[in-house]
């Protein structure tokens, strides 16, 4: 699907078009898989690691990590195909070396920059099992399933 005014728009644009997109479908996604029980599933694999570490981004489930890369990827298939490729691939590599940042146990909140991005001191009130943080950051549920 094309939208004539976007086609107007230099290349630069169309890519970061593309990665906010994108970036929007992996919240709702991650979101899906908080609210949706049959999805909570598959996610508790990644909520199951106690401690946080820079290698808790990898503790995840091969179908829903492969579901993430395919439906992140759509926006970019408005790209020319080299471009897609390339730009999405620069996007998922930093995505998952930023994912491993904010998983690691490290104290930072990014300064200003809290306001916009994910950081580890706000991932792991999201990662808490502690009842009170329960929907704080997207996280519904305990890691036993949904908390009444």
């Amino acid at each position: 699907m094309q939208i004539d005014i976007v086609q107007t728009w230099p290349l630069a644009a169309h890519i970061l078009l593309a990665v906010l997109v994108s970036d929007f479908i992996r919240w709702f996604h991650h979101f899906l898989r908080h609210k949706v029980i049959l999805f909570w599933y598959f996610h508790t694999v990644h909520h199951s690691q106690r401690d946080m570490n820079l290698l808790t981004d990898l503790r995840v489930h091969p179908v829903e990590r492969l579901i993430e890369a395919a439906v992140s990827f759509i926006p970019f298939l408005s790209l020319r195909t080299d471009i897609a490729l390339a730009s999405f691939g620069g996007w998922y590599l930093f995505g998952t070396w930023y994912a491993r940042f904010y998983h690691s146990n490290i104290k930072t909140n990014l300064g200003v920059l809290h306001y916009l991005m994910v950081t580890p001191q706000s991932h792991r009130i999201h990662h808490s099992r502690e009842k009170e943080h329960a929907d704080k950051n997207l996280a519904p549920y305990s890691v036993s399933g949904p908390i009444s």
